[in-house]
């Protein structure tokens, strides 16, 4: 497949959906497009003037501030959501060059055909307080946060943020109650491909799960691929009816860690649950594809050896569908908040942590694993000793009102 610096294959087959109900070019986007379902509809958005001109930006060759999440990535060496999406367009498109993707938009930015596939997040109503998270993305840290924020300096930097973060309007994220939006994915599930449902919690989510039941038993949902992000907290066995109807069913399993570090960063997460459930998942049918997504911090980095090494014993038979472990067991990157990133990490930890990721990939290269390379890539970037500080002042603050310390990871 031929590159190009600039263009997503995402913005001319993709709508994304934010926790707010905001529209948005992916959910990896820097951005969002003013657009929401407070004002509008997916299918205004999709015509509209801002996602013709992104269009139009694109085949002129022109980067997006909007893009520049992955932009940054790849100079980081890391294989950016860009570069995922533009593969598999080129794949199932039997296409070489992603810039064929201009032949479905008209000069003026107009696509004729309705968007194929959508993320869309369910609101932040969610059962954790990821470390990573904020209120946008989880309910539960606005509570916490409010008790966080009496143990920053009120001079901060850390402090500010987390004073704003606070302040946001449950109605902006209750949107999903709302009856005519399922109503218009509704008459969009003919041409939908593949629906990415994410949260918060989107298992959490009882108008999603209405809306499932609903078009599996009233409509064709055979040609529909459904990919889950779920915490592996819930495992709910009154939807397998439902979801044996479609193409397939994916679920990205969040695991951070195992025992203390799953309970540490996707706190007040029982690994005992999770272990459970990673079994559970691992016994349905032979349409749902399951995949495990750890998102390195510099918390875990050191812990990934050991997750790898407890992945391989358990021998999940979902794993069996991909030639390679690095294809079941995938990883992200926290870029933010940048003091969690892998990047800020002391240079002694750095080295150390590199040592460790080698000898696991030297271990298991059999096993296909060459993928996480790109935590020793990004590993190699300088870090920020300001965000190194933040991340002392962040946790140490955090480690007064939880019951657990960062201590205690060892």
């Amino acid at each position: 497949m031929k590159n190009n610096s600039s263009v997503c294959a995402l913005p001319f087959s993709h709508v994304a959906v934010r926790t707010n109900g905001n529209f948005s070019l992916c959910c990896m986007a820097y951005n969002d497009s003013k657009m929401s379902y407070k004002n509008s509809s997916i299918t205004e958005f999709w015509n509209s003037i801002y996602l013709r001109k992104v269009r139009i930006l694109m085949r002129l060759g022109i980067k997006l501030s909007d893009c520049k999440v992955c932009y940054k990535e790849e100079k980081l060496g890391i294989k950016s959501h860009r570069l995922v999406e533009n593969e598999s367009w080129c794949k199932d498109n039997s296409k070489n060059d992603i810039q064929e993707i201009f032949k479905v938009s008209s000069l003026t930015g107009r696509v004729s055909k309705q968007a194929q596939s959508f993320d869309i997040r369910l609101g932040n109503n969610c059962n954790l307080e990821c470390i990573m998270c904020q209120p946008q993305e989880s309910s539960k840290w606005i509570d916490r946060g409010k008790k966080l924020i009496k143990h920053l300096n009120k001079g901060s930097l850390l402090y500010h943020q987390w004073n704003d973060r606070v302040k946001i309007d449950m109605n902006d994220y209750s949107w999903v109650t709302q009856e005519n939006i399922w109503s218009e994915f509704m008459s969009l599930i003919p041409y939908i491909k593949t629906m990415v449902i994410g949260g918060g919690e989107p298992l959490l989510v009882k108008e999603h799960l209405d809306f499932i039941k609903k078009i599996s038993s009233e409509q064709d949902v055979s040609h529909l691929i459904i990919r889950y992000h779920t915490n592996a907290t819930l495992y709910l066995d009154d939807m397998i009816p439902s979801w044996n109807k479609f193409k397939k069913v994916e679920f990205f399993l969040s695991v951070d860690g195992k025992d203390r570090y799953a309970r540490y960063i996707r706190y007040p997460s029982n690994w005992s649950v999770i272990e459970e459930n990673l079994k559970r998942y691992d016994n349905l049918p032979e349409n749902y594809e399951v995949r495990i997504l750890y998102t390195v911090n510099n918390i875990n980095v050191s812990h990934f050896s050991d997750f790898v090494e407890w992945l391989i014993s358990m021998n999940f038979k979902k794993r069996e569908k991909f030639t390679r472990l690095d294809e079941f067991l995938i990883i992200g990157f926290v870029h933010w908040p940048k003091y969690l990133s892998i990047v800020n990490l002391s240079l002694e930890k750095k080295e150390k942590a590199k040592e460790v990721i080698q000898v696991l990939i030297d271990k298991y290269d059999d096993l296909g694993v060459t993928n996480y390379k790109q935590i020793i890539d990004t590993l190699s970037n300088p870090l920020n000793e300001g965000e190194l500080k933040n991340f002392d002042r962040f946790t140490d603050s955090l480690d007064k009102i939880r019951d657990i310390k960062k201590e205690e990871l060892v």
